[in-house]
């Protein structure tokens, strides 16, 4: 298949799709993912995984990043989130608008 037959789905998954579950409703795994999908891969294919069979290495490495970025949501990132203080107001005094003649 073409890339440009993908296209159109990527709106519709992104947008809420019927059937497909609401994947942030647990936390935000995207930080997680970004951060550790790399060395996951490269440890797998040092390890031959994608020489044996691409697609078992590809399935593999999906769900190992799934698992260390769910892991490290719920046991680093939320806990430093909520920990975090929350932001003093500014003692700024509001702009001033200027009259328009």
């Amino acid at each position: 298949a073409s890339k440009s037959a993908h296209t159109p789905l990527c709106p519709w998954v992104g947008f809420g799709a019927k059937g497909i579950p609401d994947l942030g409703a647990k936390g935000d795994f995207s930080y997680g993912v970004y951060l550790y999908h790399w060395p996951i891969i490269q440890t797998m294919i040092a390890l031959g995984l994608f020489k044996w069979n691409p697609y078992v290495g590809v399935v593999m490495s999906i769900a190992a990043s799934a698992a260390a970025a769910a892991l490290s949501w719920f046991v680093v990132e939320q806990s430093f989130l909520t920990s975090k203080p929350k932001p003093k107001p500014s003692r700024q005094p509001a702009a001033m608008e200027i009259p328009r003649a």
